[in-house]
C-alpha cells in the first residue's frame, strides 16, 4: 500500500542520516562500507551512496537522478521481492533487489537498501562517534 508520507519521511530519512556520516567523515571515522553499493564516478562506499540520494532527493534538477545521456530520469523508485517486483530495467541499468527481507530505494543509478545501508550506516555511524 503506497503512503503519501513515505516519500517525505525517506527525504527527512536521509537528510538526518547525511548530515550524521558527514560528522563522521569529518571526525575521521567515515562509515565506508561497500557492500551491495552501487559503485559509480561519484560513489565508491554508503557515504557516498547516501550524498547521491540526499542531492538527489534534495534538488529538482540533480545529474544524480540521471539514467542515461538521453536525459532519462528516475527518483523514489522502490523495489521490493515482497511486493512481487524483483527488478526493473530503466536506461540500461539494472535496478535489482536481491533480498527478500529488504527494500531497494533508487533515485537514478543509485540505491540504497533500507536495512542494509541505512539501518546499519546509522549504528555504525553512532559506534563510531561514541554515542
Amino acid at each position: 500500500m503506497w503512503d503519501p508520507l513515505r516519500n517525505s519521511a525517506l527525504i527527512e530519512l536521509v537528510i538526518c542520516l547525511r548530515d550524521l556520516l558527514w560528522k563522521a567523515d569529518h571526525y575521521g571515522v567515515r562509515v565506508a562500507f561497500t557492500d551491495d553499493v552501487m559503485a559509480n564516478a561519484y560513489v565508491k562506499d554508503v557515504t557516498d551512496a547516501v550524498t547521491a540520494v540526499r542531492d538527489a532527493c534534495c534538488h529538482i534538477d540533480s545529474f544524480k537522478k540521471l539514467f542515461d545521456k538521453s536525459g532519462n530520469r528516475g527518483a523514489f523508485i522502490t523495489v521490493s521481492k515482497t511486493r512481487g517486483m524483483a527488478a526493473v530495467t530503466l536506461g540500461g541499468v539494472s535496478l535489482r533487489n536481491d533480498y527478500e527481507d529488504d527494500t531497494a530505494f533508487f533515485f537514478g543509478p543509485n540505491r540504497l537498501y533500507l536495512r542494509r545501508h541505512i539501518v546499519r550506516a546509522f549504528g555504525e555511524a553512532r559506534r563510531n562517534l561514541g554515542m
